[in-house]
């Protein structure tokens, strides 16, 4: 069902991806699923949950068991929640990211629903949306 579904996503030009926590036998499992249906119509999507006991001690084995089939990685936390996940090992995640080569989107969300006013706040802040930084600098930053 799922190189089915991979083979539609490619006939319009999308890629299919495969959401795993922070676990690299996961991570590795659907890795071998995406090499099995071939080509680019299948990916990973990594839910980075810096909460997850596993996440700081497996970031390393996560990336290396999803290898170029990671796209997308959605990190819970971040924006007003920052200042509360210091020592959690985000920075490395990035790092780890950066030196890979990543390529894909990297996205941050809130941690749970408890966060979604502070979030909602933080996004509207300056008439604008995000940190501020799109009105700061309307361009794109380039990090390859």
């Amino acid at each position: 069902a799922i190189a089915t579904a991979a083979t539609l996503y490619a006939r319009v030009g999308g890629v299919l991806l495969l959401e795993h926590p922070s676990d690299a036998e996961s991570a590795a499992a659907l890795r071998r699923l995406a090499e099995r249906v071939g080509g680019n119509a299948l990916g990973l999507a990594w839910e980075a949950d810096p909460a997850d006991p596993r996440f700081a001690a497996d970031a390393k084995d996560v990336l290396q068991g999803a290898g170029p089939f990671l796209r997308h990685v959605r990190l819970l936390g971040g924006g007003p929640e920052a200042a509360g996940q210091e020592g959690q090992g985000i920075g490395a995640m990035m790092a780890r990211l950066t030196l890979a080569g990543f390529r894909g989107s990297l996205a941050i969300a809130p941690s749970t629903d408890r966060y979604r006013m502070a979030w909602s706040a933080w996004l509207g802040r300056r008439g604008g949306w995000g940190c501020g930084s799109k009105t700061a600098d309307p361009g794109l930053v380039s990090l390859g």
